[in-house]
């Protein structure tokens, strides 16, 4: 189950995945860490609980096939990822 609510994970997709886009340099497969995405869209509503609300986000997008795991806690853009962030990041 979602620490976040099917909301909040719309309200925030777009901000965690155009911070992954500015932290990839535009790039698909470059990995990431997913707190730094996190932590870059200054989301402070889940003290103590912020890798649970990464891990949502993340999985949120992975769902979408717009992220890819690696490892650890690494995470990428795929090639549609991209394409969808060239489209909504501004």
């Amino acid at each position: 189950m979602s620490l976040l609510s099917r909301d909040e994970l719309q309200r925030y997709r777009q901000r965690f995945l155009c911070s992954l886009y500015r932290l990839a340099g535009g790039l698909s497969e470059k990995p990431v860490n997913a707190d730094d995405v996190y932590n870059d869209i200054g989301i402070n509503a889940y003290q103590g609980a912020e890798p649970r609300a990464a891990d949502s986000l993340v999985q949120n997008a992975v769902e979408r096939g717009f992220v890819s795991r690696g490892t650890g806690r690494k995470i990428s853009l795929t090639v549609e990822g991209v394409k969808w962030c060239r489209e909504r990041c501004k």
